[in-house]
């Protein structure tokens, strides 16, 4: 039997491989993921994800009119592919 860490990042029991969390944690883990998205549907949830990103910077310079001529520009000069080995 192989055996690793339970994923709780604080835990150091040990559970069988192919279980994510040991017995006292899996429990805690499925009732928050439940709760937090009880009543929430996709709209809400981004929203929000929205509200406390850090990457603010980052996506104001993707949603730019430069970034979007140049992606333009690169896809067209490659013949469609949007990645290039």
């Amino acid at each position: 039997m192989i055996l690793k860490k339970c994923n709780c990042s604080f835990c150091t029991n040990l559970v069988e491989y192919g279980i994510k969390y040991c017995k006292e944690h899996e429990p805690k883990k499925k009732r928050n993921y439940r709760k937090y998205n009880e009543g929430l549907n996709s709209k809400d949830r981004y929203k929000e994800y929205r509200k406390y990103r850090t990457d603010i910077q980052e996506q104001e310079f993707y949603n730019s009119d430069t970034w979007k001529a140049i992606r333009r520009k690169v896809i067209a000069d490659c013949l469609g592919m949007d990645l290039i080995e």
